[in-house]
């Protein structure tokens, strides 16, 4: 088993996807759990300058202390598609860990900074219903790594999608769930651990957004 020195007292980590496949959505999950869950939350999300199309991301930095701003750094990549923008790319290190979909990304990542771990995310969300829930699936692995409570990511879902009914609201928790048990193997294997831990402080602390 090789372990790998655990990320300090903040990481970053960035999602990519194209523009449809809920980027916006999984920056509003993530936030509000990882919220909920008191650990200190920033989070900012970038568009490409077009009508349709094109490569978007968000970044969430999650800490144990206050976290007020951006970093260059990426600790964690979970790209859903290829086309992976050059601004992306240039901040890889070889200490992100990269992970996405081999029969997505195809050879996206081969020589670039990084390690690369192959994981079934389309396949996944096949199974709950469709591509269209990849973005739940790779949400789930963060809760996952961050040990989200179960109970915190049914409120979640239920207030989020329960005006489109019970069922798609059970499609998402099954979706978050398949993510969930890839995030605890990747700590458990030792690919991935964390020195940053939630604040019960943070309890009556709100989250707010720009808008």
């Amino acid at each position: 088993m090789e372990h790998h020195e655990a990320i300090g007292h903040d990481i970053s980590i960035v999602l990519c996807g194209a523009a449809g496949q809920g980027i916006k959505t999984v920056e509003k999950l993530l936030v509000h759990a990882l919220k909920r869950s008191n650990y200190n939350v920033f989070a900012s999300r970038e568009y490409m300058s077009r009508v349709r199309g094109g490569n978007n991301s968000t970044e969430i930095r999650v800490g144990s202390r206050p976290v007020r701003a951006l970093v260059d750094r990426i600790d964690i990549l979970i790209a859903l598609n290829p086309g992976i923008r050059p601004n992306i790319q240039a901040r890889l290190t070889d200490n992100t860990l990269i992970i996405g979909d081999r029969e997505e990304l195809g050879d996206e990542f081969d020589n670039r900074p990084g390690r690369f771990m192959n994981m079934d995310l389309l396949e996944m969300a096949e199974k709950v219903g469709g591509k269209i829930y990849a973005n739940v699936v790779a949400a789930g692995i963060i809760f996952g790594m961050l040990k989200v409570e179960e109970e915190i990511l049914r409120s979640m879902f239920s207030e989020l999608f329960s005006s489109k009914g019970e069922d798609v609201v059970r499609k998402n928790l099954e979706a978050a769930g398949m993510g969930y048990s890839r995030g605890q193997d990747l700590l458990a294997r030792g690919e991935v651990s964390f020195s940053i831990s939630p604040d019960p402080s943070l309890k009556d602390h709100i989250a707010l957004d720009g808008s």
